[in-house]
This record gives structure tokens, sequence and C-alpha cells, in this order.
């Protein structure tokens, strides 16, 4: 089998979302044969996200409202 691992940037891009601000953490394209998989991480509609193409599948972030308590 052979798989290949892109990461790639996610963030949140309201101010109260900002436990994911740009260059914290990554989403990922992960290539598996000839299927490429799109997980997003804890990220909102960026326009990074606009870029990526043949993607297969992908999994991606609801983006519920962080609460603090």
């Amino acid at each position: 089998m052979e798989f290949n691992i892109e990461a790639d940037t996610m963030y949140n891009l309201r101010e109260k979302q900002k436990l994911s601000y740009q260059g914290r953490a990554n989403g990922y394209v992960l290539s598996i044969n000839d299927q490429r998989i799109y997980f997003s991480g804890d990220t909102e509609d960026i326009p990074e996200m606009r870029c990526f193409t043949n993607i297969d599948k992908a999994f991606v972030c609801m983006n519920f409202l962080y609460h603090e308590r």
C-alpha cells in the first residue's frame, strides 16, 4: 500500500473561535493508492480549502461554536 500525507493550514475566522488560530494546527490530505481523503481539523470554511483538487472523500468539521463555561 502506498500513501502520502500532506499537511495544510486550519484555523477559525471569528474572534470567539480563536482557539484554532492560523499556524497553530493542521488539516491533512491523505493519499492512499488512488484515493485522496481530506481531514479538515477544527476549522471554519477558510479560503485555503478551496484550493484542494481531486479530493475523493472529505471529513469536514461542522464548526459548532465554542462556549466558555
